[in-house]
C-alpha cells in the first residue's frame, strides 16, 4: 500500500479537493492528516466510521456505539 501523501498527491493532481477517509481512530494520526490535507489545500468530505472488516483485529469494534458489550 503507498502512502497517503502520495495518494493524496495523486488525487490532487487529477482535480479532487476532496476526500473520503475511514474513521478509525487507533489507524489515523488526524493531527498529521489535517496537516496534509491543508498544505494540499484540500478538505474532507466525509468519514467512513464501521471499517472494522478491514482488518481482523477490529472486527469486534463497534464505533456507533459506546457499549462495549457490542
Amino acid at each position: 500500500m503507498e502512502p497517503i501523501q502520495k495518494t493524496l498527491e495523486n488525487l490532487k493532481q487529477q482535480g479532487f479537493d476532496t476526500v473520503e477517509v475511514y474513521g478509525e481512530p487507533d489507524l489515523i494520526d488526524a493531527k498529521k492528516l489535517s496537516s496534509l490535507l491543508d498544505s494540499l489545500s484540500m478538505d474532507v468530505s466525509g468519514v467512513t466510521g464501521m471499517w472494522s472488516f478491514h482488518s481482523s483485529e477490529y472486527k469486534s469494534r463497534n464505533l456507533i456505539t459506546t457499549n462495549n458489550d457490542s
